[in-house]
């Protein structure tokens, strides 16, 4: 009879067995180091075997038969009843493996072996015994190949129906909860779907695209900008009768007539917009004007604007603070009287002296909305309408403290888009000039509308850092100011007006500060989400305008990590695929290559 003996020397013609992919195998040995065996293939190659590997060492010729009947009673022994016959006792191998077979030869020996690698976790050695683990841990290793041996299962299943073109329902509900931010990572579904996606190297959301659960790369992103957003953003007031205020706009003063807003295309949430007409001294009396929603609200209209706190503006849509009604009704659009609470303020030209400046609750007469595109290099003085007005204004603002530090613009683009034609792609530079005048003149209004609130001692939220902050009581004059020219679009603006408006008309202030405080956190969390929601589809109609222009070049600045260049014209980076010789920060020109619009990836190369 063979024997199997721990291997100390290799012999000449020896073998060794050992156990690889799942089953037993042989190989000659042709020589022994300190930690490896080398040995022979079948196909006449060589390789190392760490001498831990070998399960036994076989020296005559009789191991076939033995390497047969040792793997024979692989497939028979079951390691977990091996565990329950033990009843908590260590034995050596040998009592082992009678105890699993009735006898200890070779091939039982090397069975047993074997199947304490294949199986393990219901043994521990210790020396030359085998101690069994306590019941309860050995169960949770029976409970973990169980949950192992179905999602096998479920994934076989899975990707049979990939291939006969069909989707397992609960997978594709985990691919539809991944993409909208809801999956439930420990869920056997997603565990499959994350597995197909490693194997097929392939990323989630690119397979529900590629299997039709999602149109395509656009409403992808749609979904998952959308899915950040809170809930109260996907629908809004839909009964107008409930959310239609009843203003009595006749009861209201006439404060200035032929104003004008200047907005980006399609704009319906018109804030401000402004007018100038000749005074009694021969100056001319400025205007600056807010639409004013705090004058009346039903509680539908505010309970909307407290759901949502700001607008959503994606380049293809915008998902509004205020239900439609309330848009009718005090937006500043041409055609009609609407009410204001307005800025007004004497300016002479001549001696450069600016009159007091005072706030007024009324209604002005809109003339024009003026689209901001007209604006593209635009400067005070050129011909259009109401040159005259807004190149007075330009020099009105030159004598006002500088706004563009404290308030710079978010963003250095301007993209919109739409599915038929695409994206528009509009850079922040060429509006500068129409950007500097708006953005002073509603500083201005926010610094008078400020220093009013800060002497009635009201409760009022000022910006500052991109952060809100509170204040109230008026001993100190406020560093900052308070953001009150956009109380269509934002909820903060809102509530500032409602305290301002309250104040005008000598009436006690509706909030206090603990109340406000309440509000600025929530509204930060809100408008981050949006602002990513925002970011998110920006860069999606990015890249698609880039895919367009696949095989250009664009001229590019070299990234600080070397790898990637960020294109002057639009907020895209785009991989190199060889970046050697490349200087951080330099100018370059690269060509674009490819864009994946699932990943939002692009790869290009240098213009040499």
């Amino acid at each position: 009879m063979p024997t199997a003996k721990a291997s100390s020397a290799a012999a000449t013609g020896s073998s060794i067995i050992f156990l690889e992919d799942g089953r037993l195998q042989a190989a000659r040995v042709l020589g022994r180091g300190s930690s490896n065996y080398r040995v022979s293939l079948e196909d006449g190659g060589q390789r190392r075997l760490p001498l831990a590997k070998a399960l036994a060492e076989i020296e005559d010729g009789s191991l076939p038969r033995l390497l047969a009947e040792a793997g024979r009673r692989l497939e028979e022994i079951s390691v977990s009843q091996l565990h329950q016959r033990c009843a908590g006792k260590a034995l050596a191998a040998g009592p082992l493996a009678r105890l699993a077979f009735g006898d200890d030869d070779p091939a039982g020996l090397i069975a047993l072996k074997a199947a304490l690698v294949v199986d393990p976790g219901f043994f521990v050695a210790e020396g030359q015994l085998h101690q069994p683990v306590p019941p309860a841990q050995a169960q949770a290793v029976i409970d973990g190949r169980r949950r192992r041996q179905l999602s096998a299962q479920q994934q076989q299943r899975f990707m049979d129906g990939i291939k006969q073109g069909k989707i397992d329902e609960q997978v594709a509900a985990a691919a539809i909860a991944f993409i909208e931010r809801r999956h439930d990572p420990a869920s056997d579904a997603f565990r499959v779907l994350r597995r197909y996606s490693c194997i097929a190297r392939v990323p989630i959301h690119a397979l529900a695209v590629r299997w039709g659960l999602i149109a395509d790369e656009h409403e992808l992103h749609l979904r998952i900008a959308l899915a950040e957003v809170p809930g109260a953003f996907a629908a809004g007031t839909q009964d107008d009768a409930a959310a239609t205020p009843e203003l009595d706009i006749d009861a209201l003063p006439l404060i200035a007539e032929e104003a004008f807003s200047i907005d980006g295309a399609g704009t319906i949430e018109v804030d401000d917009a402004f007018s100038l007409h000749r005074n009694r001294s021969g100056g001319w009396q400025v205007g600056v004007h807010i639409a004013a929603p705090a004058l009346q609200l039903p509680p539908a209209a505010l309970d909307q604007a407290a759901a949502r706190m700001t607008s959503v503006y994606l380049p293809d849509r915008k998902i509004m603070q205020f239900p439609e009604p309330v848009l009718r009704s005090y937006a500043l659009t041409a055609g009609g009287l609407r009410p204001a609470l307005s800025l007004l303020q004497d300016f002479d030209p001549e001696s450069g002296r600016l009159g007091p400046p005072r706030l007024a609750i009324g209604k002005i007469r809109m003339a024009a909305n003026i689209s901001l595109d007209q604006f593209v290099g635009w400067q005070p003085g050129d011909a259009g309408d109401f040159s005259e007005q807004l190149a007075l204004l330009a020099q009105m603002t030159s004598l006002l403290p500088s706004a563009r530090n404290q308030r710079a613009m978010e963003r250095s683009f301007i993209i919109r888009a739409d599915a038929d034609s695409g994206a528009q792609i509009v850079h922040r530079r060429q509006l500068e000039k129409i950007d500097s005048l708006i953005a002073a003149l509603m500083v201005h209004y926010d610094r008078v509308g400020t220093e009013l609130l800060r002497a009635a001692g009201a409760a009022r939220l000022l910006r500052s850092c991109g952060r809100n902050l509170v204040r109230a009581g008026g001993d100190q004059q406020d560093k900052e100011y308070a953001w009150l020219s956009s109380p269509l679009r934002r909820y903060i603006d809102l509530l500032n007006q409602q305290q301002l408006i309250a104040v005008i008309a000598g009436r006690p202030p509706p909030h206090d500060a603990a109340f406000m405080r309440a509000q600025a956190s929530e509204y930060d969390k809100r408008a981050e989400v949006a602002r990513r929601a925002q970011q998110r589809l920006e860069r999606y109609w990015a890249f698609r305008w880039l895919q367009e222009r696949r095989g250009e070049s664009f001229p590019a600045i070299v990234s600080g990590c070397r790898r990637s260049v960020d294109l002057e014209e639009l907020p895209v980076a785009v991989k190199i695929a060889a970046p050697g010789g490349m200087v951080a920060h330099s100018k370059v020109r690269v060509r674009i290559d490819s864009v994946d619009l699932g990943e939002l990836v692009a790869q290009g190369q240098l213009c040499r």
